[in-house]
């Protein structure tokens, strides 16, 4: 008679791909109506998708937390530029790719968690660039959040704009502004 050990190690499943089918099917619903110009909330996302509420709450908390999950995921994925010119444009391409997302969740009609969230991710991204050439006078932290939510305020009006700015020329727009602190330390 063989004993079968109850300690025997069962194999590994293969991970299960509904939820990354889901999750690909809300973003590409996100960018149909984004296309279309067509109002963005979970309702009009899922009615896209051909998916239920539920499911997309099985992923996002909302609208504004697809916003913030694709640029989180994006400054994890890849890896941002240190020229200051070079990330600002990578951060302004990503908005500008996203257009009809991040103008829906961000500024009037924001969710305040999303905008927070956006603010805290492009604070976290540029932390190490100020903390490098900050006076020992300035908390780093702080200057990252202050430099983060000035150009968020400034980049909402311009993803809105009809007739916006090239990515190159707001990019540079927005680097003017800095002080010169940051510039000459860059």
């Amino acid at each position: 008679m063989k004993v079968i050990s109850k300690t025997a190690a069962k194999p590994e499943r293969a991970p299960d791909p509904r939820p990354a089918r889901t999750r690909a099917a809300i973003l590409a619903a996100v960018e149909r109506l984004g296309e279309q110009g067509a109002e963005l909330s979970v309702s009009s996302v899922v009615a896209e998708a051909s998916l239920s509420r539920s499911s997309f709450y099985s992923q996002f908390n909302d609208i504004g937390d697809v916003a913030v999950q694709l640029l989180r995921e994006l400054y994890e994925q890849n890896t941002v530029p240190s020229d200051p010119l070079a990330a600002v444009k990578f951060l302004l391409t990503e908005f500008s790719a996203h257009r009809h997302l991040y103008s829906a969740v961000l500024g009037d009609s924001a969710t305040v968690s999303a905008e927070w969230e956006v603010c805290e991710i492009i604070a976290a991204a540029s932390l190490p660039a100020i903390a490098a050439v900050a006076p020992s006078h300035i908390q780093p932290e702080f200057a990252a959040r202050f430099f983060a939510s000035g150009a968020l305020a400034c980049i909402i009006p311009w993803l809105r704009s009809e007739q916006r700015a090239s990515v190159d020329s707001f990019a540079e727009q927005l680097l003017e502004l800095r002080p010169n602190w940051v510039q000459s330390g860059s």
